[in-house]
């Protein structure tokens, strides 16, 4: 999943680099996959990948498979139930499970999708699925309450689930969430969580230390065994699994939002939270950093936090599909950050550890703290043409440009000067440079409309040219 696409030797609309140095004003890469793309909605409920390596997408309009490369939408055609797929869950077998908007359930596992209906044909969405360690499925619904399906080796015609708690749940639940000690819980609509107890019953979770003045949205366990929950208006709380006090972490503390909507974990055990309304949040110990459109994010509104096999973190939104996150390596370099054009042919790091990036209106230079250093246009009297190709430094530090119209050009950065090769461009057609490439210690190869010229700047000598 590459997040820079190419079209020839053509970046557009976006560079992303690696990154040397902290770049004041980041603006981060996030690779989107939307409806243009073949995503069935904008709004992506759930996210996961399977072990072959697929991402399974669950959106307001059905289920979704991306292959890194292109999106296929899943539907009633391939065996799946109907309706948008509200929640997904990867079971201990490596099956795939979808709990849908109109109350049905789908499993795939890996050769053919089975669709289910759960008791007589509840209509209620299933708002969350969860394994335990015994291999009891449960799931939580938006009206029909809590249901649990026992472990089951193959695929069987119907699904033996079994409501439970209806006396002591609400019938409109948000989530489920397996702990690590076999227990289970359930986020109530009302803004309480439940978890299972002794397998006889429902009682309150014990969360010290959260004012009950907050409702709850989300539960969520660490690989480390802390328990994080989100609020409405609250932020996020930490509870340690080891006992110590529970750490608060609002808008003072760095958080994007205080309304907390998913969490998620990364490569590096980092806990992300996604919010309502002020994007993402990454918490590593002490530090916390926000991710928004200010700086890459395509949303506000984060409705859930997946990861793939490579480390990436897969960002369901509420308005704009699927946002992958490669990484603080990647950052974004636009227009607003002062790139001339989005159109951008050429990436050289000089030996200073500048940037530079030929476009069709110039070059700009990034220093090596993340800044624009200078810009080099026809406009300032230094190039003949706007249009770069290519860009190279020799031996010597300088830096050689070959343009689209207007033949090549060598840049002294030292006394800021641009000079025409007009003994080779004259004999370019249209004056087009279409490669370059430095050769043995003072030789140049300029590759061209007509053929490629062997070219020792300061020689006198006539290039010498090669057709084929």
């Amino acid at each position: 999943m590459s997040p820079i696409r190419s079209a020839g030797r053509c970046l557009v609309l976006t560079i992303a680099f690696l990154a040397a140095a902290q770049v004041s004003a980041q603006r981060y890469f996030f690779e989107q996959v939307g409806v243009d793309r073949g995503l069935p909605a904008s709004k992506v409920y759930a996210v996961l990948q399977d072990g072959y390596g697929t991402v399974w997408i669950g959106t307001e309009a059905g289920l979704a498979a991306y292959d890194g490369r292109q999106v296929r939408s899943i539907g009633t055609q391939d065996g799946a139930a109907p309706g948008g797929a509200r929640s997904l869950l990867l079971d201990r077998q490596g099956r795939l499970w979808v709990g849908h908007l109109d109350g049905g359930i789908t499993v795939h596992d890996g050769d053919r999708f089975q669709a289910y209906t759960v008791g007589e044909g509840m209509p209620s969405a299933v708002t969350g699925l969860a394994e335990d360690v015994n291999g009891t499925i449960w799931l939580a619904t938006a009206g029909s309450g809590a249901w649990r399906i026992p472990p089951m080796e193959d695929l069987p015609t119907t699904l033996a689930a079994t409501r439970v708690g209806a006396s002591e749940l609400r019938d409109k639940l948000l989530g489920a969430c397996a702990l690590k000690d076999g227990r289970s819980c359930f986020v109530e609509d009302g803004g309480t969580i439940l978890v299972t107890r002794d397998g006889t019953g429902f009682e309150p979770l014990d969360m010290p230390g959260i004012p009950q003045v907050f409702r709850f949205t989300a539960l969520f366990q660490h690989s480390s065994g802390d328990l994080w929950v989100g609020t409405i208006g609250g932020g996020a709380f930490r509870l340690p699994a080891n006992g110590a006090p529970t750490v608060r972490y609002d808008i003072p503390a760095g958080l994007g939002s205080e309304t907390v909507f998913c969490f998620g974990e990364d490569a590096r055990q980092r806990t992300w939270v996604g919010t309502l309304d002020g994007g993402l949040s990454c918490i590593d110990g002490d530090e916390v950093r926000t991710f928004d459109p200010r700086n890459g994010l395509h949303t506000s509104f984060v409705r859930c936090i997946g990861r793939d096999r490579e480390g990436n973190l897969l960002i369901g939104t509420n308005d704009n599909g699927l946002d992958i996150f490669k990484g603080e390596r990647f950052v974004s370099f636009g227009e607003p950050d002062g790139l001339a054009d989005p159109r951008v042919w050429a990436v050289l790091e000089d030996r200073q550890g500048s940037t530079w990036f030929g476009t069709d209106n110039g070059i700009v230079v990034l220093g090596r703290k993340g800044s624009v250093d200078r810009t080099i246009t026809v406009q300032d009297g230094q190039l003949t043409s706007n249009f770069i190709r290519s860009l190279k430094e020799d031996q010597n530090g300088r830096i050689w440009i070959g343009t689209d119209n207007g033949g090549l050009l060598q840049y002294d950065p030292r006394s800021g000067r641009a000079v025409p090769q007009t003994e080779l461009s004259f004999t370019l057609a249209e004056q087009k440079v279409t490669a370059l490439e430095l050769g043995q210690p003072g030789e140049l190869w300029v590759g061209g409309l007509n053929g490629v010229r062997r070219y020792i700047p300061g020689s006198g000598t006539v290039p010498t040219i090669y057709t084929v």
